[in-house]
């Protein structure tokens, strides 16, 4: 009676550790499955905002280049008079004097 109940003692611990061992598994790998989709989506996210603020900074820098590109042109625009036809050449030199100091090639 003793060795039965013995018996039924050490079937019950390690039919229960194993119960225990395999619920730990579950858990644990239903944990990783779930942060791995949660980390997936917020770095999705993070990386949606970083680039929708790159694109922003870009659109705005090219905004104030071409700006700063076309007060340049028209201040070389400014500098030829008008109706002066018989200063050609030297109308010529000083808008490629003008150009070359803009840095315009």
């Amino acid at each position: 009676m003793e060795q039965k109940r013995k018996n039924e003692t050490m079937r019950f611990l390690v039919f229960s550790g194993l119960c225990i061992s395999v619920l730990c598994i579950c858990i644990f790998t239903f944990l990783a499955v779930y942060m791995n989709r949660k980390s997936i989506k917020t770095l999705d996210e993070v990386a949606q905002m970083y680039m929708s603020s790159m694109s922003e900074q870009i659109s705005l820098h090219f905004e104030t280049t071409i700006g700063l590109r076309l007060d340049q042109v028209e201040a070389l625009v400014e500098m030829i008079p008008e109706g002066n036809a018989q200063e050609a050449e030297k109308t010529r030199n000083q808008l490629t004097w003008s150009a070359q100091a803009r840095n315009f090639e």
